[in-house]
């Protein structure tokens, strides 16, 4: 054999091995009392060298994309529909749920169900917003104080709220009329200003209403930092999207349904779209046609998962494998939970 060859040969058998994945798409059918079912779901390993995280359309809150897109732009092996949101107002377009991504929030502002999702891929359910947020000003000074927002990058609906902007949001001009907004830039407040103010590309902005008077503890010149603080249970989780509702616990339907009053929702047959965790830590996503939450909480009891949350359903239930669609939403997405390679999580990853 020829020198060349030889050395050829060395440096091929020295390159890493491409990575294979065990994850896959399959179609069931599964029957039901009111009859036969089909899904169409994804499925995988927690111990897979991947990663699920949820991602937002053009990494920016209240703008929309086609699922394919946000899968494409972070390279996704798979990818389902995430968190509601308004899709019916193009100023709109905001989530109705929150979303933490690498431990930094990008949205909180509804949202029955909260599922994070650990650095072993492992999920976590809990009620509500398993997050505070602890803001503090001139920490470490006599004048040391707290503040707080209830809600993160959604546009406030009364004078009452308190609500955080960062460069997450789809704007950086905000124009509220009636609110006072603090900027903080590099960690110090940069400008206190009324009715409008410009999100710092290196800080953030705490917008109050009228009715509050939060915003007077803020002075030019002061320190100022946030930071979440998950509920206890809730340590381990990296990401986050709260949807809901809750469809199986312990292996058990576990549908509650106090939060909702729309009819599609409580009442009403739908395309739906759920994941959820099978006791062998085996994750699953999917989708079914013309089915209530009740019979979803029932399809995902007898696909074996211990626990399960309904996603975004309608127009907005869809999902993607292997560069193609299993099911095809019917319009754009605000947000997307996305199946990655590990070594890929931190290229797109949204910075705090």
């Amino acid at each position: 054999m020829k020198k060349w060859m030889v050395a050829l040969l060395v440096v091929l058998l020295a390159l890493p091995a491409e990575t294979s994945f065990a994850i896959g798409a399959k179609n069931a059918s599964v029957q039901l009392a009111t009859g036969k079912k089909y899904v169409s779901y994804v499925s995988f390993s927690a111990s897979e060298p991947v990663e699920l995280r949820p991602v937002l359309a053009q990494n920016k809150v209240g703008k929309t994309q086609e699922l394919a897109q946000m899968a494409k732009a972070h390279k996704a092996l798979a990818a389902i529909n995430g968190t509601y949101f308004n899709p019916y107002d193009e100023k709109d377009l905001q989530p109705m749920g929150g979303i933490v991504i690498n431990g930094a929030v990008q949205h909180f502002r509804g949202g029955a169900v909260a599922m994070g999702i650990t650095a072993q891929n492992e999920l976590i359910f809990s009620a509500g917003n398993p997050y505070s947020l602890v803001g503090t000003l001139n920490a470490g000074t006599p004048q040391e104080k707290s503040w707080s927002a209830f809600n993160v990058n959604h546009l406030p609906t009364s004078q009452a709220e308190a609500v955080l902007f960062t460069p997450a949001f789809r704007t950086t001009a905000l124009s509220i009329a009636g609110f006072r907004f603090v900027a903080v830039s590099g960690g110090k407040v940069s400008a206190i200003t009324k009715d409008s103010a410009a999100i710092p590309a290196n800080g953030f902005v705490v917008a109050y209403g009228s009715q509050r008077s939060d915003v007077d503890n803020f002075h030019v010149g002061d320190t100022a930092a946030y930071r979440l603080q998950p509920s206890p249970g809730f340590e381990k989780a990296v990401h986050m999207i709260s949807v809901g509702p809750r469809l199986v616990a312990a292996g058990k339907s576990a549908v509650d349904l106090s939060s909702f009053t729309e009819a599609k929702i409580t009442t009403q047959k739908g395309q739906r779209s759920f994941i959820g965790m099978k006791a062998d830590k085996t994750i699953v996503m999917g989708t079914v046609s013309n089915v209530t939450i009740l019979e979803l909480a029932e399809i995902a009891v007898k696909l074996g998962l211990a626990d399960a949350m309904a996603l975004d359903g309608g127009a907005s239930s869809g999902l993607y494998y292997n560069g193609s669609y299993v099911t095809k939403a019917g319009r754009n997405l605000s947000n997307a939970l996305v199946v990655v390679k590990k070594q890929q999580a931190a290229v797109s990853a949204p910075k705090k």
